[in-house]
């Protein structure tokens, strides 16, 4: 991993290592969100993905997350720029 990369880089050039080290536990990854088909608009609901342990904020089962919940996506560096 790169020394500092969180201060010097945007997130569209960090490492998968990188983008995951900068996780900061607070679960909104988790949290079931919805889109305005007119103004395009983010918005969170109070609603989760049903693996979140809202003791940690932690996914109950990340390894098998993406086998566990069949639409689970992705945040990656890339999706969180666009949103």
């Amino acid at each position: 991993m790169r020394k500092n990369f969180w201060k010097h880089l945007p997130i569209t050039e960090l490492t998968n290592e990188e983008w995951e080290a900068i996780c900061d536990g607070c679960g909104k990854c988790c949290l079931i969100k919805l889109i305005d088909d007119v103004t395009d608009e983010l918005h969170f609901t109070s609603v989760s993905c049903r693996l979140l342990d809202c003791d940690t904020c932690r996914c109950g089962d990340y390894e098998n997350r993406k086998t566990a919940v069949p639409d689970w996506v992705a945040l990656s560096p890339r999706l969180a720029a666009e949103l």
